[in-house]
């Protein structure tokens, strides 16, 4: 079965931009046994697209086949949390994640776990986490990445914008440290730098799966939902 994930271009303005409640104007459609039939990996794609589209209940259904065949994996675990946390159930997102991070302690999990709280409003638990990877594993960027996070959800936006203003400095433009600004500029009332942060990025070359995903988000903070739309397109064929 041939799905069509053929983006069209990036927008730069707001012309003819959806109405508020209006069907998304490009992107896949297709039911869970359509999505079966495809690669393993294009399905866990579909299941954050449908996720972050708002069909909770499809990106459940395509979760449950991937879950058939593999099992509960810690991937499984990171989107169930996920898909928790966007239908309200906060208590079972948490529990979830701590269940993923039981499996593999790894850094990486843990501030996983810890960016997880952030969303789930319990920064405090989150600073708790983040000092302890400060302590065990200081020299990867991830964990000052996360440092910075902590300190932005805490209302520390001078402490955070600093970190990712000394990414810049020692290694140019980079975007995944462009798209913090950006998230930054935002939360500081700024949405004019915001937008022009969202630009530098994806003309520095925003291209993995994390940049994609936090441009398509930015993209939606600066008003901009034509080009957020685009983004997550380009995610699903990059991961496809």
């Amino acid at each position: 079965m041939a799905v069509d994930l053929s983006p069209p271009p990036l927008e730069q303005t707001n012309a003819a931009e959806p109405t508020a409640g209006a069907e998304p104007p490009f992107g896949p459609s297709l039911t869970a046994d359509e999505a079966s039939l495809l690669p393993t990996k294009l399905r866990w794609t579909l299941v954050a697209w449908f996720r972050l589209a708002g069909d909770h209940a499809l990106a459940g259904e395509i979760l449950d086949g991937l879950e058939e065949r593999s099992g509960e994996t810690a991937q499984a675990l990171e989107e169930r949390a996920r898909l928790a946390l966007v239908e309200g159930r906060a208590d079972a997102a948490r529990t979830l994640w701590e269940a993923r991070v039981d499996r593999n302690p790894s850094p990486s999990a843990r501030a996983g776990l810890a960016r997880f709280l952030l969303e789930l409003g319990d920064p405090a638990a989150a600073a708790d986490l983040a000092a302890e990877l400060c302590r065990d594993a200081p020299e990867l960027a991830t964990v000052g990445a996360l440092a910075a996070d902590v300190a932005r959800a805490s209302g520390d936006l001078a402490t955070a914008e600093a970190h990712y203003e000394g990414v810049l400095a020692e290694k140019g433009e980079t975007p995944t440290a462009l798209l913090a600004l950006g998230r930054l500029a935002i939360l500081d009332g700024r949405p004019v730098e915001a937008a022009a942060l969202l630009d530098r990025a994806l003309a520095a070359g925003a291209a993995s799966g994390a940049q994609l995903g936090a441009a398509a988000a930015l993209a939606d903070l600066c008003d901009r939902p034509t080009l957020a739309g685009s983004l997550r397109l380009r995610l699903v064929r990059t991961e496809a």
